[in-house]
């Protein structure tokens, strides 16, 4: 699971998001992204980047173990059935 911030230095969330979701080894990592702000247009864009969910910040702590939860069993419902 990657936690990142949507606002970073050199490479925001959501083009970390977008690199993650292009490399064969990371792309069924889950993502959640925080953000500070309430901008709805900012949630879309890190959906649309690939992200499981978004967490406003401030935040409480149940809120962000429940998007954590939602992500990881998200993902694990996405992964292709093992090969037999």
């Amino acid at each position: 699971m990657v936690l990142l911030d949507l606002q970073m230095p050199s490479m925001d969330g959501y083009k970390v998001c977008r690199v993650l979701r292009r490399g064969v080894r990371t792309r069924q990592i889950p993502v959640v992204v925080m953000t500070a702000s309430d901008d709805p247009h900012l949630n879309r864009e890190a959906y649309a980047a690939g992200a499981q969910a978004c967490v406003p910040k401030p935040f409480r702590k149940e809120g962000l173990i429940a998007a954590v939860e939602a992500a990881l069993s998200g993902m694990a419902r996405e992964k292709p059935p093992a090969k037999q």
